[in-house]
């Protein structure tokens, strides 16, 4: 049995509307997944901004200074062996920071720190004892970064700042667990289909046979297929509900987690749908977007909350539970957008009441 599961095990049936334990339990036990491969210096832009997430999150998760001066020495520094090798690399992240960006709370007290202490941007010196042209050291310099970074990291504002988005993760959760109890007040059984939705890579974080900025490409793709999920039209005939978070992750870049709810009476076929999405998406995206499904993989996972999905069937719907926890959980972030207020999270409406009765007297 994996964790998941003794977690899943562990949550009675009132877990299933009950929203804050089950998060926050679930956010106790998340397994972080590794980055598979190194970022390099030929990577695109954002995955470069990833590993300078994770750069400056090991800064402040540690004491150490890039430069040390030994004992018995008092005029030159030496580098540390403890500390991770980033200083060369801060050429390459200033170079693709843009001024009209919102970026993650962790590069903004990079790019803050950097202005605080005057980084000698573009100059990098292997020889820590260089004297700049303000008669600083370099290896001070890069110390007094490093402290700048870990300090604005220890701050109650950027506790603050964790704590708002760990709240935003958490309403998401609650939102989307609300909604699709909603949905299974109004219908017995929903067809559910689990789809992420990318665009090819490029090496410079261009759309494919375009200059123009992936996350923009994929976000006006991503509103032509909204129109038609508003509308209903095929595949999407019989969507009762869906759910779509946007994130970033190092191997498919920017990309959208989504869950879509049928009207289990009327459609049955979940793969079929789940073919039908991603035929549509290829064809939105000229051949240039990506996909990937569950309900399309011959193994089924081992808590399946895919296909069919009873409104009584409470192990279904505890696994559905995790679904909504990954789709809205904390490490599902953008280390970039364009707009503070750029939406994330998208979620059908929740009929009210009056409308509800209004159907049932009709039916």
């Amino acid at each position: 049995m994996t964790k998941m599961q003794e977690i899943l095990d562990s949550i009675g049936d009132q877990g299933i509307t009950d929203s804050r334990d089950v998060y926050y339990l679930l956010t106790k036990y998340q397994e972080i997944k590794k980055v598979k491969k190194p970022i390099t210096q030929v990577d695109p832009p954002s995955d470069q901004l990833y590993a300078l997430e994770l750069e400056v999150h090991k800064i402040g998760q540690s004491e150490f200074l890039p430069f040390i001066k030994p004992k018995g020495e008092h005029k030159t520094f030496v580098e540390s062996v403890q500390f991770p090798k980033f200083l060369k690399r801060i050429r390459i992240w200033l170079s693709i920071l843009q001024p009209d960006i919102q970026y993650s709370p962790y590069i903004n007290a990079f790019i803050e720190s950097i202005s605080m202490v005057n980084f000698p941007y573009p100059i990098y010196s292997d020889d820590p004892n260089t004297i700049l042209s303000d008669s600083r050291l370099y290896a001070e310099v890069a110390n007094d970064l490093v402290c700048s970074i870990r300090k604005r990291l220890r701050s109650k504002e950027f506790a603050a700042l964790l704590r708002h988005r760990k709240e935003n993760s958490y309403r998401s959760f609650k939102s989307s667990l609300q909604y699709v109890n909603n949905l299974f007040d109004q219908h017995s059984r929903l067809i559910h289909v689990r789809i992420d939705l990318a665009l090819k890579r490029t090496e410079n974080n261009t759309a494919p046979d375009t200059t123009t900025d992936a996350l923009s490409v994929l976000l006006r793709y991503w509103k032509i297929l909204l129109n038609r999920i508003k509308r209903k039209s095929k595949p999407f005939h019989y969507l009762v509900g869906y759910i779509a978070h946007l994130e970033y992750g190092p191997e498919k870049g920017h990309h959208l987690h989504l869950s879509f709810f049928f009207n289990g009476h009327k459609r049955k076929n979940h793969k079929n749908i789940a073919y039908q999405i991603s035929n549509l998406w290829l064809k939105i995206t000229n051949d240039t977007g990506l996909t990937y499904s569950t309900n399309l993989v011959s193994r089924a996972p081992i808590c399946n909350a895919l296909g069919e999905i009873k409104r009584e069937d409470k192990e279904k719907r505890k696994c559905l539970l995790y679904v909504l926890w990954y789709m809205t959980k904390l490490d599902q972030y953008v280390t970039y957008k364009h707009k503070d207020r750029q939406r994330l999270f998208y979620r059908g409406e929740i009929a009210n009441k009056k409308k509800r009765n209004k159907i049932s007297k009709l039916s």
